[in-house]
């Protein structure tokens, strides 16, 4: 992991900013370790999720092909 990525995921423990923005923080960091190879469990501690949210997330990644969260207006 670069040292960028461990500062990342330090900020995302001890977050600040709206809930919006910090949720995107974690799933883009989520994303990022999930390629990386990591598992949920871990992923879930490193980044201060539940299990079932981030298994929820991978799951719709893996389903619909996206990692978007929002409903489309179109």
């Amino acid at each position: 992991m670069t040292r960028t990525r461990e500062i990342n995921i330090k900020r995302l423990q001890d977050s600040e900013g709206t809930e919006q923005e910090i949720k995107k923080m974690k799933l883009s960091t989520m994303f990022y370790l999930k390629q990386l190879g990591f598992n949920q469990y871990d992923i879930s501690t490193l980044i201060d999720l539940k299990h079932t949210s981030v298994q929820a997330a991978t799951n719709r990644v893996t389903s619909t092909g996206t990692n978007l969260t929002e409903k489309s207006t179109g």
